[in-house]
């Protein structure tokens, strides 16, 4: 056994590094060759066939051979030359076990020349027909799983796909970052328990960045305190609002007041971001009932069908002008609660 292994890579040391003593032209094999590095794709192809004719089964030998093809392809971006030349190879060598190998790469040429429903269908094919293959220490399904998760359209596929690379490879990914995908894929398919089941277990990954989403942890933390909050400061109308928190003003009801602030609340300058910890700090409103506080009836220009904002005035001497700020709701999980108005938080003085 160690003879004939020996002499196996003694084969493929000779036939690799050194060119070859049989003969053969490009003409053979002119539909895979390129624009590049013909007399070396030549030799490649050549060396298939002296396996073929020497020891037809030796599965190694067929791998480092197509492996070496596939890298001369990639080094002369001829990647459709490429393609065909995989085909035709697992079409003659149908019980060649690298073969997910090979069609992964198909796969990922078809994506890169912006092909997705064609890679696809690949991808589709080696989770199904193929066992899992290791090449350079990753699983070839785990690959296809990931492109599948995070580039479907079908996000049904996208569910699937996430929750196999949470049960197969539950050490090999980054489990929060799956879950907050998870969570965004079950929100696309109207799925809010999931959604939120997903994203309470992204929280529990406090070492996961979100890569173009530096906020995810604050708004995700927000808005499941939102799902469990029974949501009674809410209301229908904008104008109706405003007129409960005049009225709560003028006749100074502190409670009725607190009552009607959101959950989040804030208070802030203009310049000041709502992210900033500083800016939920709980003040005091009733402290300043008794001077003459004036709240007018009507929105500020600067308010669109979104966000509201009223100005008033007659607070402090030292920040007389307050304005505040509505919100429309944002929560399709619950139809009752979206496109409601909640007051959302004051903004101190004039704006810029």
């Amino acid at each position: 056994m160690m003879i004939q292994l020996f002499r196996n890579r003694l084969f493929l040391f000779f036939t690799l590094a050194a060119p070859l003593f049989f003969s053969c032209t490009p003409g053979e094999f002119s539909i895979y060759l390129g624009t590049g590095k013909d007399k070396e794709l030549v030799r490649l192809f050549s060396l298939i066939e002296e396996v073929d004719h020497q020891n037809p089964y030796h599965q190694e030998q067929h791998f480092i051979i197509v492996n070496r093809i596939i890298s001369e392809y990639r080094s002369m971006d001829e990647l459709e030359k490429m393609n065909l030349f995989l085909i035709d190879y697992m079409g003659d060598h149908p019980n060649d076990p690298y073969t997910a190998f090979y069609l992964l790469n198909i796969a990922q040429n078809y994506s890169g020349r912006d092909a997705r429903k064609v890679a696809e269908t690949y991808f589709r094919r080696i989770l199904v027909n193929y066992p899992d293959l290791r090449i350079g220490g990753r699983s070839i399904h785990q690959v296809v799983l990931e492109e599948l998760a995070f580039h479907s359209d079908d996000y049904e596929e996208r569910v699937r796909s996430f929750n196999e690379l949470l049960n197969r490879f539950p050490a090999e990914v980054d489990r929060g970052q799956i879950y907050y995908y998870l969570g965004k894929s079950y929100e696309k398919l109207g799925f809010w328990d999931e959604a939120f089941a997903a994203y309470e277990d992204f929280l529990e990954s406090p070492e996961t960045e979100i890569a173009g989403d530096p906020q995810a942890r604050i708004r995700l933390t927000n808005l499941l305190r939102f799902q469990r909050s029974d949501k009674s400061w809410t209301r229908d109308n904008l104008m109706d609002l405003l007129a409960s928190i005049r009225w709560a003003v003028y006749n100074k009801k502190a409670e009725t007041l607190r009552r009607y602030q959101s959950e989040k609340f804030f208070t802030m300058s203009w310049s000041q971001d709502e992210t900033d910890l500083f800016t939920h700090t709980n003040i005091d409103i009733p402290s300043f009932f008794n001077r003459n506080v004036q709240v007018r009836s009507v929105l500020d220009p600067m308010s669109n069908e979104k966000e509201a904002f009223v100005r008033s005035w007659g607070w402090s001497y030292r920040i007389p002008t307050w304005y505040l700020y509505f919100k429309k709701i944002d929560y399709p999980a619950d139809p009752e609660i979206n496109g409601r108005w909640e007051w959302a938080g004051i903004y101190f003085g004039d704006t810029f």
